[in-house]
């Protein structure tokens, strides 16, 4: 991916550059299909059988079995659209 963006080291690459390498990885592997932006969770807790986790969704009465990732920046200040 380096190569890719024309970059030669980490080191004081500028967030848009970031930015890039994440998009090209998340195209590669096809990530983009498996994300939902922009959705609030009402409730994460482990499911019966111990395998994943039920995720509740505030906008409906859907809920997701599947794995979490979290991530979490306490100086970011969301904006959903």
């Amino acid at each position: 991916m380096r190569e890719a963006l024309g970059i030669k080291d980490w080191e004081d690459v500028p967030g848009y550059k970031v930015h890039e390498y994440l998009e090209a990885y998340a195209r590669k592997f096809a990530l983009l299909e498996r994300v939902r932006l922009g959705t609030r969770v009402s409730n994460v807790q482990r499911n019966q059988d111990s395998i994943g986790w039920d995720v509740s969704l505030e906008t409906s009465n859907e809920v997701l079995t599947c794995e979490v990732n979290y991530c979490h920046r306490n100086d970011f200040d969301p904006q959903v659209a």
